[in-house]
């Protein structure tokens, strides 16, 4: 076990974590931030994401002996309040993007981080940073709508 120091979503934080357990079932279970999702546990699904350090990040692939001592971890639950919601959020409930819900947070992750970047961007590039989440309820248009907000 070691004792480990981060931010999460803006708030400093000190666990106790074995190194070999995974970001996500950090952040899941002794965090109690139930917003990142895990559904493949190999990175291929995308509702894990975080973004860490300010780059996108799949919680369920990493160990936290890979996460760096005071990262900065923003999950879904430090994106936007429901009193002042963030523009990507806005945008997914503007296109009526979200089905059951179990990908959304994935899909929030993932266009935030690409507002965050600091290319231009452009609607395919928007599109193209959703390519890692899979969402088995919708055709991906109203989400690809949102993108383009």
């Amino acid at each position: 076990m070691q004792k480990r120091f981060f931010n999460v979503n803006g708030v400093d934080r000190t666990i106790i974590v074995d190194p070999e357990v995974m970001l996500a079932d950090v952040i899941r279970k002794q965090m109690h931030l139930t917003g990142t999702k895990v559904s493949c546990n190999d990175g291929h699904c995308g509702a894990c994401s975080v973004i860490m350090d300010g780059k996108l990040t799949l919680a369920c692939v990493i160990k936290m002996s890979k996460v760096p001592d005071n990262a900065e971890i923003v999950t879904v639950e430090g994106i936007g309040t429901p009193e002042k919601p963030h523009p990507v959020q806005l945008a997914l409930v503007a296109a009526g993007a979200a089905q059951c819900g179990f990908c959304t947070p994935g899909f929030v992750i993932s266009l935030t981080a690409h507002s965050l970047s600091k290319e231009r961007s452009t609607r395919q590039k928007a599109i193209a940073s959703l390519s890692g989440n899979i969402c088995r309820c919708t055709g991906y248009k109203s989400i690809e709508k949102a993108a383009d907000n």
